[in-house]
């Protein structure tokens, strides 16, 4: 199939994917460096921690509902429950 950037293919498509995944950890890690800042600046009840923890919960929930195996995503999802 043609596509406006050159041939569209399963390996581009799975290209993508792999990237949003690689966006994906690094949005898990800049939520988990914004909680600890907020933390030492801020009191556990402050809206910017609530803020960054509904981040972090959001895009763990993204990566759980792509994951087909059913144990990973319930270990993905109870790693970062508490949290």
């Amino acid at each position: 199939m043609k596509w406006p950037c050159g041939n569209l293919t399963l390996h581009i498509i799975k290209m993508h994917e792999d990237s949003l995944l690689l966006i994906f950890n690094e949005a898990i890690k800049h939520a988990f460096i914004m909680r600890l800042l907020v933390s030492s600046l801020l009191s556990p009840r402050h809206l910017l921690m609530a803020s960054s923890q509904r981040v972090l919960a959001l895009i763990v929930e993204e990566i759980a509902i792509d994951e087909p195996n059913k144990t990973v995503r319930k270990k993905l999802l109870a790693r970062y429950e508490d949290n």
